[in-house]
C-alpha cells in the first residue's frame, strides 16, 4: 500500500517560494536522487516512476554521453559498475584502459547499445529489481516527468564534461549539446521546471552564456574553486565567503553542498558542528539543496530516524532535499504538518496547510 499526498504549508516567516512554474511552494522541495534509488536501481524508469507516484517534485539525473553523441542517465562513464555489459560477448571487445580505468565506457556505445543494456543497484541497496530495467535515454527521462498529472521537475547534471570533451572523437560540448536538447524539449526560461547542476564551475559558466535555466553550482569538501576553500569547516562564517560574489555574477539559482558542510560528522558518527551556510546563501537570495539523504547511515544524533535529520535541516530552511528515499520525506513533511494544525487548531497566523489526496492504494 502507498499513500501518496500532494501538500503545501507555510510555517512562520520562511514560506519557501521557490519560483518555478507548477511546482508547489510552502514547503522544501523533494527532489529524488537519481529516482527513488534506494529501492529501485537508479536512473531506472523504475525508478524514476516510483519517486513520482511517492510524490516527489523532481526527479534528478546524472548524464553521460554516448558514440552518436547522445545523452543517457548514468552516474558515471563507465559501465560494469551498474549495468550488464560484462555479460554481453558481443561487447568484450569493447573493454579497454582509460587512464586507470580498464572497463566499458559509454563514448564507445550508441545510444541504441547503451538502453539494450539492463541495470543493476549498487551493491549496498535492494537486489530485487535486478536488470528489470534498462539504461534510460535522456529523452526518455524527460517524457517519463512530462507524462505525469502534475508538473515534475527534471534536474539533470554536466557530469565530467571535461572528461567527455577529452575522451569524444572531435571533443564533446556538453553544454552546448544539453541546452539544445532541452530547448527543444520547452525548456528555456529561469523560471522552467528544470535545474541544470554541475560540480564543474566552468561548465556552469558555459552554461550560462548560453541559458537562462536554473543552475545549481553543487559543491563539496575536495570539490571547492582553488583559492576560495573556507579552511576549517567547524568554525568557518559561510557569511564572508567571498565566492558568493562569483555565484552572484552568474545569478546562480542554488548551491547542491555536500550536507555535511551543513551539519559536521565527527570521527564517532555523532554532529560536530552546525554552520550557516544556509542562512549565508539566502543572503545572496540562493537556495540550498544539499544531498544525499537516505533511510540509513545516519549520524547517532537521529537515533536511527530519517525523520529528525530532515527536522534538523528544515530548522535551519533548507530550500531542498536530495533524498535517495523520496517517499520517507513527503510522509514526513505531511505528518510535521498534520501535528502543527493539531497543536494550534488551524488558526496559525503564519500556517497554511492544504493537503489532498491524490491516490490511496497501489498494490
Amino acid at each position: 500500500m502507498l499513500i501518496f499526498l500532494l501538500f503545501e504549508f507555510a510555517c512562520g516567516e520562511y514560506a519557501w517560494n521557490h519560483n518555478i512554474e507548477g511546482l508547489t511552494n510552502g514547503r522544501p522541495m523533494i527532489i529524488a536522487h537519481r529516482g527513488a534509488s534506494g529501492i529501485f536501481p537508479a536512473h531506472t524508469r523504475g525508478s524514476y516512476e516510483a519517486a513520482i507516484e511517492q510524490g516527489a517534485d523532481v526527479i534528478e539525473c546524472d548524464l553521460a554521453v554516448s558514440k552518436d553523441r547522445k545523452f543517457v542517465c548514468l552516474h558515471d562513464e563507465y559501465l560494469s559498475s551498474v549495468t550488464d555489459v560484462a555479460d554481453r560477448t558481443e561487447f568484450a571487445d569493447r573493454k579497454r584502459l582509460i587512464g586507470t580505468k580498464f572497463d566499458w565506457f559509454t563514448v564507445d556505445f550508441t545510444l541504441e547499445e547503451l538502453t539494450s543494456l539492463k541495470v543493476k543497484a549498487i551493491s549496498s541497496r535492494d537486489q530485487q529489481y535486478n536488470f528489470k530495467y534498462n539504461v534510460v535515454s535522456f529523452a526518455e527521462y524527460v517524457e517519463i516527468a512530462k507524462s505525469a498529472n502534475r508538473t515534475i521537475g527534471i534536474y539533470p547534471e554536466t557530469k565530467k564534461p571535461d572528461w567527455f570533451e577529452t575522451n569524444m572523437p572531435n571533443n564533446c560540448d556538453m553544454e552546448t549539446a544539453i541546452v539544445e536538447v532541452l530547448d527543444e524539449m520547452n525548456y528555456r526560461n529561469p523560471t522552467d521546471p528544470c535545474f541544470v547542476q554541475s560540480f564543474s564551475w566552468q561548465s556552469l559558466k558555459q552554461l550560462r552564456e548560453i541559458t537562462e535555466l536554473p543552475l545549481i553550482y553543487l559543491f563539496k569538501l575536495t570539490t571547492i574553486q582553488p583559492g576560495f576553500h573556507p579552511g576549517n569547516f567547524s568554525n568557518f562564517d559561510w557569511t564572508i565567503w567571498e565566492f558568493w560574489e562569483e555565484l552572484d555574477k552568474l545569478n546562480i539559482y542554488g548551491v547542491g553542498p555536500d550536507k555535511t558542510l551543513i551539519v559536521g560528522k565527527s570521527a564517532d558518527n555523532h554532529v560536530s558542528y552546525v554552520s550557516n551556510l544556509i542562512q549565508a546563501a539566502h543572503l545572496h537570495n540562493i537556495g540550498v539543496h544539499p544531498y544525499t539523504f537516505k533511510n540509513d547511515n545516519l549520524l547517532f544524533d537521529y537515533k536511527f530516524s530519517a525523520e529528525n535529520e530532515y527536522d534538523q535541516f528544515i530548522e535551519l530552511e533548507v530550500n531542498g532535499f536530495f533524498s535517495d528515499f523520496p517517499e520517507t520525506l513527503v510522509r514526513h513533511l505531511a505528518n510535521r504538518k498534520c501535528k502543527e494544525e493539531e497543536n494550534t487548531g488551524g488558526s496559525a497566523v503564519y500556517t497554511v496547510f492544504s493537503l489532498t489526496v491524490l491516490s490511496i492504494l497501489l498494490l
